[in-house]
């Protein structure tokens, strides 16, 4: 069993998005982030991520692979 979420991120890696489409994921109903080249659907995480949701947010829309080194 694969959940669905996993399934939505799977197909995100299959394609390509430039940093213009990401932007306009920037919202708590629809968050992605950039890390590392990777597109990533942020959205199901918001009320898990251990540091809250406002630290995703700050950043939704953007690349953050400088904040994960």
């Amino acid at each position: 069993f694969i959940p669905n979420w996993s399934l939505k991120f799977i197909a995100m890696a299959l394609v390509e998005f430039d940093r213009l489409e990401v932007a306009k994921h920037c919202f708590q109903s629809d968050c992605w982030i950039i890390i590392n080249g990777i597109v990533i659907n942020v959205t199901p995480y918001l009320d898990f991520h251990p540091g809250g949701s406002s630290i995703l947010l700050e950043y939704a829309g953007q690349d953050v692979s400088r904040q994960f080194r």
